[in-house]
Order: structure tokens, then C-alpha cells, then sequence
């Protein structure tokens, strides 16, 4: 049985993944975001992959390695956030929450 499904902060104003884990005590969760785009605790939201209680998945069209792939999240993530391309931070913000490193993993 699934407790739980969990979308993270990426912005960790609620805590870290290591809260985030031990707040869940080892139940069964399904955790959104676990590829590196659109959100879930950044950097290191991939590291529930390897927890033998959490199901990961992605709910966004991540496709690794294809073209565009992270031009065309950044412009969705932008879209879908009321982002201003104009402003410095919140380029900042998008650009933080794409990480190539994990969508390829």
C-alpha cells in the first residue's frame, strides 16, 4: 500500500531530503520529481531512487539526451511558474530547478 505521494520543496524552506526521509519513518511513498526537473529537494532529490520504500517517478515529459530537452523545460517551468525572463532571480530559480546531471541518470 502507497501511504503517500510527496512533490518536495525545491527550494528546501521546509527542510532537506534527509528530513524529508526520516519524516517518513520508512513507509511506502510515491515521490514525484525524482529525475531532475520540476522540482522535489535540489540537488539531491535522486537520492530516494536507491530507498527500498519510496516508488520515483516523473510527471513531466523528461526525455534524456534528446534535443531541446532542457531549453524546453526551462521555458515550461518559466511558463507554469509566472516567471519573468526579464528578471535575473527568476531565471536563477528555473535554471536551479532543471539539473541535467539527474535528468540523464
Amino acid at each position: 500500500d502507497v501511504q503517500v505521494m510527496i512533490h518536495t520543496d525545491t527550494l528546501n524552506e521546509s527542510g532537506f531530503v534527509e528530513n524529508t526521509v526520516a519524516a517518513i519513518q520508512g513507509r511506502t511513498i510515491h515521490a514525484f520529481h525524482t529525475e531532475g526537473a520540476g522540482g522535489g529537494h535540489a540537488p539531491d532529490i535522486i537520492k530516494v531512487c536507491g530507498l527500498p520504500n519510496v516508488i520515483p517517478s516523473s510527471t513531466n515529459p523528461t526525455r534524456p539526451y534528446t534535443v531541446n530537452t532542457l531549453a524546453e523545460h526551462l521555458d515550461m517551468l518559466m511558463v507554469c511558474h509566472h516567471l519573468s525572463p526579464s528578471i535575473p532571480e527568476d531565471i536563477a530559480f528555473a535554471e536551479s530547478r532543471i539539473r541535467k546531471e539527474t535528468i540523464a541518470a
